[in-house]
């Protein structure tokens, strides 16, 4: 449960931080925009989000495997949908990327 709610923090985190690094709502100059949002966007997105997708599926491979404990999926797929969470979240955090080089052209 923890690498699920992890992966839906890390979405909803990089959504925010995109609006707050003036992708959504363009900077009226440079100097406005926050790169330091559109890195730690980066962060939480693309790599925090694959990081706890790994323990998600870790952590389910092992409660499945185990022979002490009956394993119950929810009705909607538990994989399935953290696969749809960090995939959105990944991309949001592309979107950081692109921000931040962006960013770094506008200051040159």
């Amino acid at each position: 449960m923890l690498p699920f709610v992890v992966a839906l923090v890390m979405l909803l985190a990089s959504a925010v931080l995109l609006y707050s690094g003036g992708e959504i709502v363009p900077c009226r100059r440079a100097a406005t925009c926050e790169p330091a949002a559109n890195v730690l966007g980066f962060f939480a997105g693309s790599l925090v989000g694959v990081i706890s997708l790994g323990a998600f599926v870790a952590l389910d491979n092992r409660r499945k495997a185990s022979t002490s404990r009956r394993y119950r999926s929810w009705r909607i797929s538990p994989r399935g949908l953290i696969i749809w969470i960090v995939s959105a979240a990944w991309i949001l955090g592309m979107l950081h990327m692109f921000g931040f080089a962006l960013h770094l052209t506008r200051l040159l």
